[in-house]
């Protein structure tokens, strides 16, 4: 179990929310199959991990104005990585051949398993509900799951190392 996560033994669970990066499936690896085993609700709440899931952060481009990555970065600082974002690179090719955006991608994934009981999503503006209906619209298949699964292996333990974007207009580096 995570730590600072204990079952007991005879101690009743009615549901669990968790603060949800499912992105990096970071999410303690026994997390859901305890929730699974025991019959404890799983509540994945930040499905998009602070708009990462998104497409609105880029490799070498500065942050959007009025963005998380620009309002509070603390939570989502371990994702600017290399590896992050050659992972939403890897995701976003698999949005682009099933033809949906990449958190119309994110949200079906977790919709596609049958342990996550609800996607908590915290819309701001009605157009941000368009990756739900685009998701319940174009289900996550297994082969697509396993594709996923391994677009973002490896990503769980990211290395510190920052690669943050400057807030000034970006340099496009060859490679990047």
């Amino acid at each position: 179990a995570p730590p600072g996560f204990e079952v007991r033994p005879g101690q009743a669970l009615a549901h669990v929310l968790v603060i949800f990066e499912r992105f990096a499936l970071v999410d303690e690896p026994a997390l859901l199959p305890l929730c699974a085993e025991r019959g404890v609700a799983y509540l994945a709440f930040g499905p998009l991990a602070g708009g990462w899931l998104t497409g609105k952060y880029r490799r070498g481009a500065a942050y959007p104005a009025g963005s998380r990555m620009t309002q509070r970065p603390e939570p989502y600082q371990d994702l600017v990585t290399g590896a992050t974002f050659d992972a939403l690179d890897r995701l976003e090719a698999i949005a682009a051949s099933r033809g949906t955006s990449l958190a119309g991608l994110a949200l079906g994934w977790l919709l596609a398993d049958e342990r996550v009981t609800q996607v908590v999503i915290g819309p701001g503006r009605p157009e941000h509900l368009a990756p739900a209906a685009e998701a319940l619209r174009h289900p996550v298949t297994e082969a697509e799951r396993a594709d996923i699964e391994a677009a973002v292996a490896g990503l769980s333990g990211r290395p510190q190392s920052q690669e943050a974007p400057s807030q000034e207009a970006p340099s496009q580096e060859a490679g990047q």
